[in-house]
């Protein structure tokens, strides 16, 4: 169960590991027989350290009778999670507030991957909620103004397209939403199809919305 489960981390300047259990489960999602849920172990919504020192929120994956299978620890408040079930990925976007980013996870393979903003949001804010569409990936643009003009402003998007351009460039691409531009197809799929589960992984960098650097974790 999700009691069992725990986060462990070092302080920094200090080689000491600490472990303490999971706490302040938010967002579950779905793949197959398999569920995923965030825990955000006190981090703050822009990834200040919990008051013990923790900077990672942790990813569980559970079987549906609650048996832990797997878990990942990733850097910042997780706060927005869920399945890419045609390309077999969890998406975790993390800072609702700013500093954000985000994380694909790959259930089979373990292989996480951090995509890292490399221009500020255009709302001066985080990120949050994730869902698919019509093949695209649409991030929710939360708590806007938080290092920028006060909301609300009317330029200030409401959604992002995000697109992850793998796997040689691994860049990403975004744009902000709206309704008349939905109804089309994008130019290309912004997820590669399913993948191969075999293969060997290695560090690399990328980007996302608006324009990102990426890194392994």
């Amino acid at each position: 169960m999700a009691a069992a489960a725990r986060v462990a981390w070092s302080q920094a300047g200090s080689k000491k590991r600490h472990s303490e259990p999971l706490t302040q489960p938010d967002d579950i999602t779905r793949i197959g027989n398999h569920l995923f849920t965030g825990f955000q172990n006190g981090v703050g919504p822009q990834g200040q350290a919990s008051t013990d020192g923790n900077r990672d929120s942790t990813i569980v994956e559970f079987t549906l009778s609650g048996v832990v299978v797997n878990q990942w620890d990733i850097r910042g408040k997780c706060d927005g999670l869920t399945a890419n079930t045609s390309a077999g990925l969890v998406v975790a976007t993390v800072n609702e507030d700013a500093h954000s980013s985000l994380y694909t996870i790959d259930p089979f393979t373990s292989r996480v991957v951090h995509y890292s903003y490399y221009r500020p949001l255009p709302h001066h804010g985080g990120t949050d909620a994730i869902s698919f569409s019509r093949g695209l990936m649409l991030i929710s643009a939360s708590a806007p103004g938080t290092t920028g003009a006060a909301a609300p402003k009317p330029y200030y998007p409401a959604v992002y397209v995000v697109t992850l351009n793998q796997p040689k460039c691994r860049r990403a691409a975004g744009r902000p939403w709206s309704r008349s531009r939905s109804s089309r197809s994008p130019r290309r799929p912004p997820w590669p199809p399913r993948r191969r589960i075999a293969r060997t992984p290695r560090p690399r960098s990328a980007s996302a919305v608006g324009g990102v650097g990426e890194r392994a974790e």
